[in-house]
């Protein structure tokens, strides 16, 4: 892990012979201007447009971070905090 990934919460997983899963600790910021992402100290800082009602904030947090990444959205799953604007987040 170099010191980048430590400091922003993403841990990785070694799955065979490349890294292709981690875990990231993420921050979420909703009734934002715009959908967006930022790095912060120790976690990702994302802002939705979305409201946190009837799970449309999830929806679009797995929407944008699967844009983010570069990953389909079936490969990005929020482990913790389905309610909390804190989350644990896996992404493949």
């Amino acid at each position: 892990m170099n010191p980048a990934e430590a400091a922003s919460g993403i841990t990785r997983f070694n799955s065979g012979r490349q890294l292709s899963m981690m875990t990231i600790k993420v921050r979420v910021t909703t009734n934002a201007k715009r959908s967006e992402v930022a790095e912060g100290e120790g976690m990702m800082r994302v802002r939705l447009k979305a409201k946190p009602e009837d799970g449309r904030a999830n929806a679009e947090l797995i929407r944008v971070l699967s844009a983010h990444f570069g990953v389909e959205k079936n490969c990005v799953k929020i482990l913790k905090g389905l309610k909390s604007r804190d989350k644990t987040v896996l992404t493949g």
